[in-house]
C-alpha cells in the first residue's frame, strides 16, 4: 500500500537486560545516537510503556512525513546496512532485544 502521508513507525519491544541496569541505559542511548539523527526522523521518541495488559516494557516511535521517508530510514546505514551486517539492527538491536512488535501507522481522524 502507497502512503503518502503522515506515517508512525514505532516497535514496542522488551531488552535482554533488567530493567534499570547500565546495559539498559546504555541501549537506550544507543538508539537515540543512532536513530534520530538518520534524515527524515521527526519527533523520535523513547517510550517506557506502563500497562499492565501490554507484554513489552519500552516502545521506540517517530514520525516521517511520507512512506518515501521511511523505506530511506530502512535504508540508511545507521539503522541497518544489509551488505556490511552493520547499524543499529545487527549491532544492537538483535543482541539486545528479546522480543518485539513492529508497527507503522498512519492518523485517520484527529
Amino acid at each position: 500500500m502507497k502512503v503518502n502521508k503522515p506515517i508512525i513507525h514505532s516497535a514496542a519491544f522488551i531488552l535482554k537486560h533488567d530493567k534499570g541496569s547500565d546495559e539498559e541505559a546504555a541501549f537506550m542511548v544507543k538508539a537515540w545516537d543512532m536513530l534520530a539523527c538518520i534524515p527524515g526522523v521527526k519527533d523520535f521518541r523513547i517510550l517506557e510503556i506502563i500497562n499492565d495488559s501490554n507484554p513489552y516494557d519500552y516502545e521506540l516511535e517517530m514520525r516521517f512525513d511520507n512512506e518515501e521517508q521511511l523505506e530511506a530510514y530502512k535504508a540508511h546505514p545507521n539503522h541497518w546496512d544489509q551488505v556490511n551486517k552493520k547499524g543499529f539492527v545487527e549491532e544492537v538491536w538483535v543482541k539486545e532485544v528479546k522480543d518485539f512488535l513492529e508497527k507503522d501507522t498512519v492518523v485517520i481522524r484527529k
